[in-house]
C-alpha cells in the first residue's frame, strides 16, 4: 500500500479493484476506469472530502454498471466534458447499482460496525 492511499483501499466496484488515493494540494476528485484508481483532493474540509469520496465511488459504480453516458466529446484536456455525462437506468439497473454501491462502500463503512452495540447483548447464564 502506498502512503498516499486511503486505509480502506482498494474497494470492489463490480468485481474490479479500485485503489483510492489522497491527492494533496488540490480539491475535488476524479477516477480513472482504465487504471481503476480514484483520487480525492485533500485541500478541502473533512466534510468536503467525505462528499467527494462518496461522489467518486458512486460515479465509478455507475460507470462500471453501464449507466453513465457522455453526450459528446469536448476539447477538455482528458477528452471528456464532465457536464456532458448522463446517468440512465431502469429499476433493475437501479437495484443493481444499489448493490454495487453497498459492495464498494463495505470497506469504508466497516469501521462503523452498524448494529453491534455490545452493551445491548444479553449474557447467557451458565447452567449449573
Amino acid at each position: 500500500m502506498r502512503k498516499d492511499e486511503f486505509p480502506f483501499s482498494p474497494i470492489n466496484v463490480f468485481g474490479r479493484k479500485y485503489r483510492v488515493f489522497k491527492k494533496p494540494k488540490t480539491g475535488g476528485g476524479w477516477f480513472f476506469s482504465t487504471k481503476q484508481e480514484i483520487y480525492i483532493g485533500t485541500e478541502q474540509s473533512p466534510e468536503g472530502i467525505r462528499e467527494v469520496l462518496l461522489h467518486e465511488i458512486i460515479e465509478a459504480v455507475l460507470f462500471e454498471g453501464n449507466c453513465r453516458y457522455s453526450r459528446y466529446m469536448s476539447n477538455h484536456k482528458d477528452g471528456v466534458d464532465n457536464d456532458g455525462h448522463r446517468f440512465i437506468m431502469d429499476h433493475d439497473d437501479y437495484e443493481n447499482i444499489g448493490r454495487g454501491i453497498k459492495t464498494a462502500l463495505e470497506p469504508v463503512l466497516k469501521p462503523l460496525k452498524v448494529g453491534t452495540n455490545s452493551k445491548s447483548k444479553k449474557k447467557k447464564k451458565k447452567k449449573r
